[in-house]
């Protein structure tokens, strides 16, 4: 069989999110970039770190002890030949390794640079990562993919593992036999992941013997070959589901979507438009307990043992291709006039589980405003985008976007100079040039509203992993509340006064812009600016791009 695939095309929509911390470089068209030199894929250092850190990238070398991120190793074996128990491993780039893990610790993505997606890729030469017996494994912002193995093509996992916010796909377990994607033998959890086109004789995506616990996270596009079972998932454990999806997965025998001999609970989820060779397309269940609120296009729900009065039953939940819909990982998104959305009232919890409120696999808030109630599935039934624009005298125009209010028709004390939205509420702040901070469904977190400025405020940001936001004075000055003080340039002499600023989400530092179009970055990779260029008008504003 062609295991050959477009390795660049997936790993392009590989993104991270998560409290990222840089290296400080403060450009404005006369500072120099400092610290950004290195190999191929380097990754941003966290701040405040307090667990050892061990460096992995594309382009560096097995030799040292990979403590240096100007230095890194090649191989995340070989790091875990230097690491001790409790260290954290950092991946950035595409990593050819089969690694055995017989240490407990992190091997995290969360920190690599947008334009080195962190991948652990078999090479199509054996499982791509084994978890041994007795430790305690974190897989985070990861993609696990090309492992080649008699058995347990992806992962194998005799520990205790948790994967969060990582993609698991592209894996195959030859002959007939067991877990293309992950075998549990042990304790698993995954939250906020995608285990997708993998391939096995049982258990094409996920072959589960032991204790599994799936939350917000898609399982699509699996296949179980050869007359075998469970596309998505085989469980012969106990296996807990909730406000996942699972879809488009194929058995060539039973159970297209699930096929268990051991006991399944779900919960929020949806179970929909797989395929099986016996005609059991979703489910062939041995125990099976709905806590509510799930999903089948099966007509009477028995077989995936959907029969509590809040199981939706017999509907298309109408979900997208699976594709990048926001977030660090691909998922399949609902339509609006999916029988999916708007049903799990506030203040449902489930499986010990806050289904509503919460956040859902892409880390968008459940409800997404303006809905009071939430979907069914790993996803909210909503497309996150849009955008709004702000005036001078408050108002607010939104444009395929929530609003949310507005301080138009109200006296200002100062004109309003600029807007953020919250990501984790969804709603959005005002700010006025005296400093004053309006907010619309968000957190006030305080303003310099009423406190003396050496210089007007001019814009704001929110950081995303705090929850905190920042006021940048025209002077470079900085303000935040709830949010890490990076640096500023107040004090600080520029050719022409701070325009507006922007977060980065990959690394948690921020950047400001002159009206000239020079770029400081505090704790942020610098990758040029308009500073000391002609412009025909001076800059206003700047942003960045999202993972």
């Amino acid at each position: 069989m062609d295991r050959s695939r477009d390795r660049v095309s997936r790993h392009t929509r590989h993104r991270a999110r998560g409290t990222r911390r840089g290296v400080v470089a403060s450009l404005g068209g006369f500072f120099a970039v400092l610290g950004l030199l290195g190999a191929e894929a380097l990754v941003a250092l966290p701040a405040g770190a307090v667990t050892p850190i061990r460096y992995v990238a594309q382009g560096g070398s097995d030799t040292g002890t990979c403590t240096s991120q100007a230095a890194p190793c090649a191989t995340v074996t070989y790091a875990l030949s230097q690491a001790s128990s409790g260290d954290t491993i950092e991946v950035s780039g595409t990593i050819d390794d089969n690694v055995t893990v017989s240490k407990s610790v992190t091997i995290s993505g969360a920190h690599a640079l947008a334009s080195s997606p962190p991948v652990v890729d078999g090479n199509n030469t054996g499982t791509v990562l084994t978890v041994d017996a007795g430790v305690t494994v974190t897989l985070d912002h990861l993609s696990i993919e090309s492992g080649l193995h008699f058995n347990d093509g992806g992962i194998f996992n005799g520990g205790t593992l948790t994967v969060n916010d990582s993609t698991i796909w592209d894996n195959f377990a030859t002959g007939g036999s067991y877990a293309g994607g992950i075998m549990n033998n042990n304790t698993l959890t995954v939250t906020g992941s995608t285990i997708a086109d993998n391939m096995a004789g049982y258990g094409g995506g996920l072959y589960n013997a032991g204790v599994a616990t799936v939350t917000d996270s898609t399982i699509s596009g699996n296949t179980a070959t050869g007359g075998g079972s469970g596309g998505g998932i085989f469980n012969n454990g106990t296996l807990t589901l909730t406000a996942s999806t699972i879809s488009g997965n194929t058995a060539t025998g039973a159970g297209g979507g699930i096929q268990d001999v051991g006991s399944v609970t779900a919960a929020s989820t949806i179970v929909a438009g797989n395929t099986s060779g016996t005609g059991d397309n979703n489910c062939n269940l041995n125990a099976s307990t709905s806590v509510g609120y799930n999903l089948t296009n099966d007509p009477t729900g028995a077989a995936c043992g959907f029969t509590t009065a809040t199981d939706v039953l017999n509907k298309d939940p109408m979900l997208g291709a699976l594709a990048q819909n926001g977030g660090p990982t691909e998922s399949m998104l609902p339509s609006s006039a999916s029988p999916a959305a708007g049903v799990i009232p506030s203040g449902t919890t489930v499986n010990s589980v806050s289904v509503c409120p919460g956040t859902d696999q892409r880390g968008a808030p459940r409800p997404y405003p303006p809905a009071t109630k939430c979907s069914i599935g790993a996803v909210e039934a909503i497309q996150l985008g849009g955008y709004y624009e702000a005036a001078s005298d408050g108002g607010i125009f939104a444009f395929d976007s929530p609003f949310l209010g507005s301080m138009g028709g109200k006296p200002l004390n100062k004109p309003i100079v600029g807007m953020a939205v919250d990501p984790a509420t969804g709603g959005y702040y005002e700010v006025a040039s005296d400093g004053g901070i309006f907010a619309f469904d968000a957190p006030f977190l305080g303003s310099m509203g009423g406190k003396p400025l050496n210089k007007p405020i001019v814009g704001m940001a929110v950081d995303p992993a705090s929850g905190g936001y920042y006021e940048v004075a025209s002077d470079g000055g900085i303000f935040a509340f709830d949010a890490p003080f990076e640096g500023s340039m107040g004090g600080v002499p520029l050719n022409a006064p701070i325009a507006g600023m922007a977060v980065d989400s990959l690394t948690g530092g921020y950047r400001f812009v002159a009206s000239d179009g020079g770029i400081f970055a505090f704790q942020s990779p610098f990758y040029g600016s308009m500073g000391g260029k002609p412009l025909n008008k001076p800059i206003v504003g700047m942003d960045a791009t999202s993972p």
